[in-house]
């Protein structure tokens, strides 16, 4: 074989050599850029799937926080409407808690006014010792219970709604006794037998 020959022989196999790296490191290249590709297409679908979550949930956000205001801005007007309905409550319950007072007072008054009444009544007739002490007792009684009744009408006046009703029907049931007190001293008097002697005497 010549030179030549041989020379030829062997650029023809560094042709064939560096060819065949050549394919091999294409490949390797082209690998690698696929993977460059297939990973910055992977990162420009995670950042555009990220960027659509977070639109997404600040969209959420925004329409959640509409809604909230809205609430909000609903209870709000409950709470103003709720709070004007127990004033107009509160001014109304005021009212007729006074008048009721006023009314359980004039009664009491015209009450009060009996001890006296009947205590003239017995002092001037000359009633038998044994009913004029009845008559006595059954006064004490009366005026012990106007007592009684005058303090839990007072104590009224510092009564709020929420304990109105059992503290009215206390004073209730003490006017009551009142009234019991008023009609036994009546009666006392009433059926009260006169001393014969101290009527001959006169």
């Amino acid at each position: 074989m010549s030179k030549l020959t041989t020379l030829a022989l062997g650029l023809a196999l560094c042709a064939a050599s560096a060819c065949s790296n050549d394919n091999a490191t294409r490949r390797e290249a082209e690998r690698a850029a696929d993977r460059v590709n297939d990973k910055t297409k992977e990162v420009k679908e995670e950042a555009q799937d990220l960027a659509e979550k977070s639109r997404d949930e600040k969209q959420q956000l925004a329409a959640k926080a509409s809604d909230v205001a809205v609430a909000v801005t609903n209870e709000t007007k409950d709470l103003a409407k709720a709070a004007q309905d127990l004033d107009e409550a509160q001014g109304e319950f005021a009212y007729h808690k006074t008048l009721r007072i006023r009314t359980l007072r004039a009664v009491h008054a015209i009450a009060g006014s009996q001890p006296d009444l009947i205590n003239a009544l017995a002092t001037s007739s000359p009633l038998i010792d044994e009913d004029r002490t009845r008559v006595m007792e059954k006064l004490t009684l009366l005026r012990s219970r106007l007592v009684d009744s005058a303090r839990l009408i007072q104590e009224l006046e510092g009564v709020d709604a929420t304990t109105w009703v059992a503290r009215e029907r206390l004073v209730a049931d003490a006017m009551n006794r009142v009234e019991d007190a008023r009609t036994d001293a009546w009666d006392a008097l009433d059926s009260a037998k006169v001393d014969e002697s101290r009527t001959s005497m006169r």
